[in-house]
């Protein structure tokens, strides 16, 4: 969809269920109405109650942002609220958080946001990043972007024995990602940056399906580590701004790498 700012909840609808490749038959038993209903919906013929809304969005998991925003278009107000991480009310949640991840030993692992600038990070993924990365300006940069860090030339991906896969793999989980942005200037700025860095041996269609954990593989010289970069969300909280989070863990893949790291540490 061009433009979600002017698209009608009909659209929305559509553009979703497209997304997701689920048909109207299939939607509207999931959600105890008729193909006719689902279809008058999404072509502005009927206009669903809030409560079919909500119900049509889980039934296609909707990103919550998203469901706000049908919610909204709808004439309906919001399900869930957008409470800032730095908020008095978040401190206990921000507690915890910065607990998983700065106190997390020699395992690299950090916070990001929908647009995967890094909210804080451990000792261990700085010190990672700064014996592989090709250029330590890049960790100079405000706000530390992740994608950023790992995709650009002189990045992460430098470094990495497979950039190709790493490519297709974190851009392949970016664009899901973005799609919730609804024509984010910031979040297509970035994607467009990210295109340029391609690595020429890749075609145009390089998305692949979501994986459960990423392997990486990093040398420099004599310095060689492997690790699965594994990604945890927070289940189902109660606002945008937790549910939009996501917590990066990079795990050592075996016992010398076990050992690099902790030697990384101690330096």
């Amino acid at each position: 969809m061009d433009n979600f700012k002017t698209a009608s909840i009909g659209e929305r609808l559509k553009h979703w269920r497209t997304q997701k490749q689920v048909s109207q038959l299939d939607l509207a038993l999931d959600c105890d109405t008729s193909a006719r209903h689902v279809s008058f919906i999404e072509t502005g013929k009927a206009h669903p109650t809030r409560d079919l809304l909500i119900a049509l969005a889980e039934a296609l998991t909707i990103p919550v942002s998203a469901l706000n925003n049908m919610l909204i278009a709808a004439g309906y107000a919001p399900q869930y609220k957008t409470t800032g991480l730095d908020s008095i009310e978040m401190n206990l949640v921000r507690g915890v958080l910065e607990n998983m991840v700065l106190h997390n030993g020699s395992t690299p692992s950090l916070l990001i946001d929908p647009l995967w600038n890094i909210t804080f990070s451990n000792d261990a993924f700085i010190r990672l990043c700064h014996c592989f990365i090709g250029n330590a300006e890049l960790l100079e940069q405000q706000p530390l972007n992740l994608l950023r860090l790992v995709l650009h030339p002189q990045g992460l991906i430098s470094a990495c024995t497979d950039p190709s896969q790493l490519y297709r793999a974190l851009m392949s989980r970016a664009r899901r990602d973005m799609t919730v942005q609804e024509n984010n200037p910031d979040s297509v700025k970035l994607m467009v940056e990210m295109t340029d860095y391609k690595p020429e041996q890749l075609g145009e269609d390089y998305m692949i399906p979501p994986q459960l954990m990423v392997p990486l593989t990093l040398k420099k010289g004599r310095d060689i580590i492997s690790l699965s970069a594994l990604t945890a969300t927070l289940g189902e909280p109660l606002t945008i701004t937790l549910r939009e989070l996501q917590l990066e863990f990079l795990i050592p893949a075996d016992q010398a790498s076990q050992q690099f790291l902790d030697k990384l540490m101690q330096d």
